[in-house]
């Protein structure tokens, strides 16, 4: 009897390792990436539409998005500031050393996102909230760089997404901020358009990136980000007046309308904190501090200066 007892603590012991070594080893084996064609404008002041590169690497537990990365594209706008005496133009770069990144942990719940820097603003690191996306998995399939996909559907702030995901690789990541299916998403369409599809798909296998939360020490929340976005004239302006010699301004009140009408540019054109009672803006109080009067600009030596299209901000490609 004891001897047989033995044996059977034995074999649940060999069991038990066995059965630990076998889901390490499908752990460290779910990892792989996914290189995306991403349709973007050529500049911001361009209509001239071009491909770009983006990557999605990922592992049992977290996923990578990065695009507008130096040396990932031929073609790259790094932007630039030009004066004259009634005027500034400001153009952000498409790219830059970090590119964009969106990062997932699936374990801690954590996302995360990067804001580059605009002019004299700082990049920083953005924490965003945890939001399950409801979606609507469809029977229409088709081949996607070689890989059997299923069309699904969803809405996220605003936005209504059409994506295709393959169940061969059973993994819940995709491109932007997208996931939550039974498998990564491989092409994505919104405003009607495809905007994103897969050209080469590697799993199992090593990453081409490695994963880690976007590098940059200074954070913000999403609540605080999108307050920056919403007046993204009134800080850059602000910040830009600190070293200016003349006092550059914004040409007219920004109003609430104007905030949502420069939204429906973006991904994310509603947040889950809103309602009809949100207000946007900066104080009424500090804004008018920043609105050029009516009067001539030779004469008071102010900059008039037309609020920038929302083109400028690093917002409209294809990110939040």
């Amino acid at each position: 009897m004891i001897l047989f007892r033995f044996l059977i603590l034995s074999f649940f012991l060999c069991y038990s390792v066995s059965v630990l070594s076998q889901t390490n080893y499908n752990k460290d084996s779910l990892s792989g990436y996914i290189k995306y064609h991403s349709i973007a404008e050529q500049s911001p002041f361009s209509e001239k539409l071009i491909n770009i590169n983006s990557f999605l690497d990922f592992n049992y537990k977290e996923s990578f998005f990065i695009k507008n990365k130096l040396g990932m594209d031929s073609i790259a706008d790094l932007g630039g500031t030009k004066y004259d005496d009634k005027s500034v133009l400001m153009t952000s770069p498409t790219h830059d050393e970090t590119g964009y990144i969106t990062y997932r942990n699936f374990e801690t719940k954590e996302v995360s996102f990067n804001y580059q820097k605009v002019g004299p603003l700082p990049a920083y690191k953005v924490i965003d909230d945890w939001i399950e996306m409801e979606w609507n998995i469809l029977e229409d399939t088709k081949i996607i760089a070689g890989k059997l996909a299923k069309k699904a559907t969803t809405t996220f702030r605003g936005t209504d997404f059409i994506v295709w995901f393959t169940n061969d690789i059973p993994l819940p990541y995709g491109p932007l901020k997208l996931f939550g299916l039974p498998g990564v998403i491989l092409e994505v369409w919104f405003d009607n358009k495809q905007q994103i599809i897969a050209y080469e798909v590697c799993y199992p296998c090593e990453n081409i990136n490695k994963i880690v939360p976007p590098p940059e020490t200074l954070t913000k929340t999403i609540q605080e980000h999108v307050h920056i976005r919403d007046n993204f004239e009134y800080y850059l302006f602000l910040e830009m007046n600190k070293n200016s010699k003349g006092m550059i301004m914004l040409k007219e009140m920004p109003t609430e309308k104007g905030v949502l009408e420069k939204r429906k540019q973006n991904l994310e054109k509603i947040y889950e904190w809103e309602n009809k009672k949100t207000k946007r803006l900066v104080k009424s109080s500090e804004l008018r501090k920043m609105v050029s009067p009516k009067r001539n600009i030779n004469e008071s030596g102010d900059v008039k200066v037309n609020s920038f299209p929302s083109q400028i901000t690093p917002s409209n490609y294809i990110n939040q």
